[in-house]
C-alpha cells in the first residue's frame, strides 16, 4: 500500500514578484539554493516506490526547473499514481 505524499520544490525561486507573496519581499524571500540534481533522484527510490502522491511546487515556481519533465517521468517510472504541479500560472 502507498501512504506517503512527497511535496517538493525543485527550485527555490520564482519568475514573478506578486505583492502578496514572500518572493517579492527582500526580507522574507528564501535564499536561492542549488536546484535539485535530477541525477540524485534515484537515491530517494525507497520513498518514490511507496508514494501515493508527488506534489511538485509548494511555494516556489516549478516550471522554471529545467528538469521538470524528467522529474515527472521519474514519478511515473516509480508508479506514483498522483502527480500534481502547482504553478503561478
Amino acid at each position: 500500500m502507498r501512504y506517503i505524499a512527497i511535496f517538493i520544490d525543485p527550485v527555490k525561486s520564482c519568475n514573478l514578484k506578486c505583492k502578496m507573496c514572500y518572493f517579492s519581499d527582500d526580507k522574507k524571500r528564501p535564499k536561492p539554493t542549488t536546484p535539485i540534481d535530477i541525477n540524485n533522484i534515484d537515491k530517494y527510490k525507497t520513498l518514490f516506490k511507496r508514494a501515493a502522491k508527488l506534489q511538485i511546487g509548494c511555494g516556489a515556481e516549478p516550471t522554471i526547473y529545467k528538469h521538470l519533465a524528467e522529474l515527472i517521468q521519474k514519478g511515473k517510472e516509480y508508479g506514483i499514481p498522483y502527480i500534481e504541479i502547482t504553478t503561478n500560472g
